[in-house]
This record gives C-alpha cells, structure tokens and sequence, in this order.
C-alpha cells in the first residue's frame, strides 16, 4: 500500500502550499492509514475536478471499507441510488449493484 500521507504531503507543500493549512488536509495528515475513497476526496479536494469526469471516472478503485460506508450512508439518511450516484460520481448501476452483492453484510 503507497504511504498517501508522505506522497500528498510533498505534492501539496511543492505545488498548492496555499492549501496546506485546510481542515481536509489536516484531518487527512493526521491518519496513517487511508481508504480509497478519502484519497478520491483529497485529490478531487486539491486539484477541484469538475473537468474530465469521464476521463476520470475509468481510474476510481473503491475497497470494501469505502463501499459500505458509502452504502450506510445512504441507508440512514434514506437516500436513492440516483443521489448517492451523483454525490459520489457514480453510475445508478453501480450503487444497485453494490446494494446487490452486499445486501446481506449491511
């Protein structure tokens, strides 16, 4: 596993120091361990992508950590596939297939 702190550490403190002293970047410096869902939110946090969704779309990896957190999220705050899907940039099927192969772990 690539140690995401030292990595995001240097890449922020050469490129985007003005964002060093952010609450995310903190709170993400702060744990050794990350799952692939909080280095998404860092790097769409430091970089702001709102351009080439689909581009990057094909590159997201999600663990099982990050799947049933998303998963109980949606359950306790009683949301649908289709806001879960654009919250997190998904696809509907996607959600629903989670929901499927994980139904009885939740």
């Amino acid at each position: 596993m690539p140690n995401y702190t030292t990595i995001y550490r240097d890449l922020i403190t050469d490129k985007f120091p003005d964002k060093l002293n952010a609450s995310e970047i903190k709170k993400f410096f702060s744990r050794s361990e990350h799952t692939n869902l909080e280095v998404i939110q860092i790097n769409n946090f430091i970089y702001n992508h709102r351009s080439n969704i689909s581009e990057n779309q094909k590159l997201k990896a999600y663990d099982k950590e990050s799947i049933f957190k998303i998963l109980k999220y949606q359950k306790a705050n009683s949301l649908s596939n289709t806001y879960i899907s654009i919250q997190y940039k998904l696809s509907r099927n996607t959600v629903a297939q989670w929901k499927k192969w994980f139904a009885d772990q939740l």
